[in-house]
């Protein structure tokens, strides 16, 4: 109990962060990249504090200023990337399904893209889009398309391995992946 109350109180005051960033920040054309990732984050609070309709909201906005940011930007790629997957995460969680495999399928489709999806952080993303894509499908109990994107993550997370040996980060999600898959694979 107490462990939760100090964490509930870091989120609190990141989200505080946050806001205050943005208060600043979000009009100013040079800063469009950095105020959307705030955006990001800040809804990443929201989603650890259950507070999904907040989290919804504050998504949606990181998702307009990304559509706001032309695309040869730097970044641009990963920013998409990780808004999609953070939206339908929260929406999945809200049984928004529709729209949340509508996002999720934007986002693996991005961090496809045979230009950006070497990289450590692209295969990360393209890993979770899929996986969070799997678990999706699981969910509506269409086990084929299930296995189909817990394939596509695995497939990813393994090259994530190899490429970053030494992450306990990607180790742990590689770890988590073939878990879904095995359990998937258990379902069928």
């Amino acid at each position: 109990p107490h462990l939760e109350l100090v964490r509930r109180d870091l989120l609190e005051k990141a989200s505080q962060f946050h806001q205050a960033f943005l208060k600043e920040n979000r009009e100013d054309p040079d800063r469009q990249v950095e105020s959307a990732y705030a955006l990001l984050q800040l809804g990443g609070v929201y989603r650890e504090l259950d507070a999904h309709d907040r989290a919804i909201q504050v998504l949606r906005q990181a998702q307009t200023l990304v559509d706001r940011i032309p695309a040869s930007q730097p970044g641009y790629d990963q920013l998409f990337v990780e808004v999609h997957c953070g939206l339908g995460e929260v929406l999945m969680k809200t049984r928004s399904l529709d729209e949340a495999e509508r996002l999720l399928r934007q986002a693996a489709h991005r961090a496809a893209d045979a230009r950006i999806a070497e990289t450590a952080s692209m295969l990360r993303e393209s890993a979770r889009s899929y996986s969070l894509l799997g678990a999706l499908y699981r969910q509506r109990q269409q086990w084929v398309e299930a296995e189909e994107a817990n394939g596509q993550a695995l497939t990813r997370a393994k090259r994530l391995s190899v490429l970053t040996p030494n992450d306990r980060d990607n180790q742990h999600l590689t770890v988590k992946i073939e878990g879904d898959h095995a359990h998937l694979l258990q379902q069928l």
